[in-house]
């Protein structure tokens, strides 16, 4: 069983003609950073609950962007499994 993260491909492919085919010249950011890019920019000043429903008690600036930055990686794996019909 493979624990590889879905990271839903390349966002941004840049495609070359080798004079063959078409070959993947440039993968770009994921998919999954993409999404997880647009669920952050998306909350503005709004800070999302923890775990638990409550209000995250912030220590100190970084904590605080580092539960924004894994609530946003939470979107946007619920974003690549809705893409596929199924559930994070």
């Amino acid at each position: 069983m493979s624990t590889e993260r879905n990271d839903g491909g390349p966002a941004f492919p840049v495609l070359d003609n080798n004079g063959y085919a078409l070959v993947l010249r440039e993968p770009g950011m994921s998919l999954r950073d993409y999404f997880a890019a647009k669920a952050l920019a998306s909350l503005g000043d709004w800070t999302p609950n923890d775990d638990s429903g409550n209000p995250p008690d912030w220590t100190n600036a970084a904590e605080m962007r580092r539960h924004r930055a894994e609530w946003s990686y939470k979107q946007a794996d619920a974003m690549l499994a809705a893409r596929k019909g199924g559930a994070a």
